[in-house]
């Protein structure tokens, strides 16, 4: 055993893949008491091996391959190939409290609008790593092909070099990462993107995390420019990035495997170990100017700044609005059916346990609905009718309305959206419901306060300014939801919804 021992250790250090020394012995014994009928190859002993390590946490056996105190460190560079694994993934470029409320309630935007953000949104993705002692972070400096929010939490990388650290930062490059596979079991719902970004913001966390679309095709990130300072030549078609065969869940790291060894490939296993060390010994010889390294460091800077204070600007509305994003998530199969319809309907304001507000978007630079839908025509005659039975009848393609009804509930959460309010509510009189928009200009009728003031006295952050917020919140929840009488309303053309434009 010791010699077997030394011989898969050996094999793996050789190509940069540190072992711990009681989890290596461990693994085998396993491997040989699951197999007690086979007589295991050397190549069979590497892929077991490597397969158990997919599957590992590191931070159970600690074995630190990363220079210390990297993530203190201002500027350094990387030489070797280091082998980490993945905590967790989120896109720095924008608010956390922004893509939470986009994975959680895409009711309140237009899906065209959604996709078009998506399809076009300038990403820069920041993965923390581990080695098991220490952690660090990486960000890419443009959209890395083989990385997306998806990402399972535990899957191992590899880091190859030389690649730049700035401020604790890995400079992540295509040539500079590969991802393996692997997983671990614990980490995967607790550090899915989703509830990552909920974390972050105080808010709940869901046990059945939503998988997140991450499209990066013609992505233009606008940090882009900083790859052309590494000075590294591309050689990423260098490194083979299919993943490795036939791995499965393993809780425990050395568990069961019910897989046959004659369905094992070890070149496909092992064959990236051996590569990646020839390609990261053919890409030393590089420097960097001083101007280059004095604009690199700038352009790093300028990133993480700005992710800080898009951050600052959302986190003060998520702490003090009275709920949370949708607050129905928890633990049981009724909370996760409520967390799922509340994706689809948005929230009911028919009492007081529910917010009319919870849900507010104040992020309105991130947020597509199209303004035109905003616009009034002018001096259209308003037409007396009684019901909204009659009004299903009378409605032509531009008309003003004066119908008689009633609040019944909130169908889309309240926004601010390019400087303007938006809100969604179905009233009701003896005949009928009627979904409406609340128009803008009448939001600010009844709060007394334009969007565009609201969202200046969030960006404040000051004491007084959260007390005036609340308080126009609070006044325009109690009138939104006494609304009762005369109700005028406008159909705008091509628009099968209407606007309510003023109540009496």
């Amino acid at each position: 055993m010791d010699n077997e021992v030394t011989n898969v250790k050996n094999f793996f250090s050789s190509n940069g893949l540190h072992l711990s020394d009681e989890w290596l012995e461990s693994c085998l014994e396993w491997c040989h008491e699951q197999h007690q009928d086979v007589t295991f190859k050397i190549e069979d002993l590497h892929k077991q091996v490597y397969e158990q390590w997919l599957l590992l946490d590191l931070r159970d056996v600690k074995v630190p391959v990363l220079p210390p105190n990297l993530a203190q460190q201002i500027k350094t560079t990387l030489p070797e190939t280091y082998y980490l694994q993945m905590m967790y993934v989120i896109d720095i470029s924008k608010p956390k409290y922004s893509q939470l409320q986009k994975i959680r309630n895409k009711s309140a935007f237009r899906i065209s609008d959604i996709e078009k953000e998506e399809n076009n949104s300038n990403r820069v993705l920041q993965l923390t790593l581990t080695d098991g002692v220490q952690e660090i972070q990486a960000i890419e400096l443009r959209p890395i092909s083989s990385l997306h929010l998806n990402l399972t939490p535990g899957v191992k990388l590899q880091i190859v070099g030389p690649v730049i650290v700035r401020r604790g930062q890995i400079l992540l490059e295509e040539k500079n990462i590969v991802v393996l596979d692997g997983e671990v079991e614990e980490l995967e719902i607790q550090n899915a993107a989703e509830n990552v970004m909920a974390r972050a913001l105080r808010l709940p966390e869901n046990p059945n995390p939503i998988e997140i679309k991450d499209n990066i095709e013609n992505i233009s990130v606008s940090t882009q420019n900083l790859s052309t300072y590494s000075g590294v030549e591309d050689k990423s078609n260098q490194l083979q990035t299919n993943r490795v065969n036939n791995v499965t869940i393993n809780t425990n790291a050395v568990q069961n495997r019910q897989n046959s060894l004659n369905n094992v490939n070890l070149n496909k296993n092992v064959q990236r170990l051996q590569q990646s060390k020839t390609c990261s010994n053919s890409s030393n010889n590089y420097s960097l100017t001083n101007e280059e390294e004095q604009q690199l460091a700038e352009e790093v800077e300028m990133l993480l700044n700005a992710e800080n204070a898009i951050e600052d600007e959302t986190q003060n509305f998520s702490e003090f609005t009275s709920r949370n994003i949708n607050s129905s998530v928890g633990n049981t199969k009724e909370t996760n059916e409520k967390f799922n319809q509340s994706k689809k309907t948005g929230f009911e304001f028919e009492d007081d346990d529910d917010d009319l507000f919870e849900n507010m978007d104040i992020d309105a630079h991130l947020d597509f609905i199209d303004s035109q839908q905003l616009q009034l025509k002018q001096q259209m005659p308003i037409k007396k009718i009684t019901s909204i039975n009659e009004l299903q009848f009378k409605k032509n393609n531009a008309s003003k309305f004066t119908i008689k009804a009633k609040f019944k509930s909130v169908l889309e959460k309240l926004t601010i959206t390019e400087g303007k309010w938006l809100l969604k509510l179905s009233v009701s009189d003896d005949t009928g419901d009627l979904a409406i928009w609340v128009h803008n200009d009448f939001m600010t009728k009844l709060g007394g306060l334009s969007a565009v003031e609201m969202e200046n006295l969030v960006k404040s952050n000051t004491g007084e300014n959260t007390n005036k917020i609340n308080r126009v919140l609070a006044d325009l929840k109690e009138k939104i939801s006494t609304l009762n009488g005369d109700m005028i309303i406008e159909y705008e053309e091509n628009e099968a919804v209407p606007f309510l434009t003023d109540s009496s």
